[in-house]
């Protein structure tokens, strides 16, 4: 097998690429196939695939990033509420139960075209090195929490794998770049801010955090509350230090009852399909019992413009789940 199994005939076939040469799995630890890849960091399987093409409009392409946790997941509310509490913890992806399959894996993906490479690329590569590593991390106390089992495979001719691969030591372990001044500065900020729409109402919290309300339609009737968009440059995160945050939350009442699963099912859906932006984050019950979107962005992942690229997808999200929630 050559070294780069993926020609970069399209927008997905190039982000893959970028992946495999990422994650740099090796033919030994790895099973290629003509628009996706396996492989065995550890224990636990990580799939890597893109889509084929939609030629409607612009070429884009469907990429996604899963990586297997646990199995035999049984089917209680216990289940929902450790759903909950393990995406309060999320980064870049979501953590997502499958019902039916009765598994748990952590997701996310990416809507791959010519005009967003250049910075998805390299988003993308630490979001899939950042998941691998996280279900490893994570596996053992999950499998306790949900009383599920661990979801290890092996590769099929290799068999088991005993030594992890160096993907795995990365920063979810070692908190490197959770130090010094934070990247995602005043003026990062402001340049979010300025790429929003007009009917955006700004509120500078401090001088890195700011508050905006957007109109949202799916509101209760007689709540006089929108949404809210959070944008924070020096937020914490218990693994991975201080970082940027984006996190959309939807206002009281929206989406009804049994806002746990819903959460979940926003995942899922939102990983899966095509929305016109990119799953990395997750949904999730806040303690407000508000559904929540979030995101927070390692300082090592920090590119010019991300903020705002990510505030953007925002406002685009919000008119996708006000649509989602109507149908549920």
């Amino acid at each position: 097998m050559s070294a780069e199994p993926f020609p970069a005939t399209d927008p997905g076939l190039e982000l893959l690429a970028h992946l495999y040469a990422t994650l740099h799995p090796g033919p030994e630890w790895c099973v290629t196939q003509p628009r996706g890849f396996t492989w065995w960091g550890h224990r636990l399987a990580q799939r890597v695939w893109a889509e084929p093409p939609r030629r409607e409009g612009t070429p884009r392409c469907h990429v996604h990033v899963a990586s297997d946790v646990l199995r035999e997941v049984p089917d209680t509310p216990a289940t929902l509420e450790a759903l909950n509490t393990a995406n309060r913890f999320a980064s870049l992806s979501s953590v997502v139960w499958d019902r039916e399959q009765k598994r748990v894996s952590l997701r996310c993906s990416a809507e791959a075209s010519a005009g967003v490479l250049a910075w998805v690329k390299p988003l993308l590569g630490w979001a899939a090195t950042l998941q691998v590593s996280a279900a490893h991390v994570r596996a053992r106390d999950l499998a306790e929490i949900f009383e599920a089992v661990i979801d290890a495979s092996e590769h099929p001719t290799s068999g088991p794998r005993e030594r992890e691969a160096d993907a795995l030591a990365t920063v979810w372990r070692l908190g490197l770049g959770s130090t010094g001044p934070t990247p995602y500065t005043r003026a990062e900020l402001a340049h979010a801010v300025r790429a929003l729409p007009r009917a955006a109402v700004v509120e500078w919290v401090e001088d890195l955090q700011v508050t905006v309300s957007l109109p949202f339609a799916g509101a209760p009737a007689g709540s006089a509350g929108g949404a809210t968009l959070l944008l924070a440059g020096e937020a914490e995160h218990l693994a991975l230090g201080k970082g940027g945050l984006v996190r959309l939350k939807l206002p009281p009442g929206a989406g009804g009852d049994h806002l746990m699963a819903k959460a979940n099912r926003l995942n899922l859906v939102e990983e899966s399909e095509l929305t016109g932006f990119h799953h990395l984050g997750a949904w999730r019950r806040d303690p407000s019992r508000c559904l929540t979107y979030s995101t927070f962005l390692p300082r090592m992942v920090f590119q010019p413009g991300l903020l705002a690229e990510l505030a953007v997808a925002s406002v685009t999200r919000l008119a996708w789940v006000e649509h989602q929630l109507a149908r549920m």
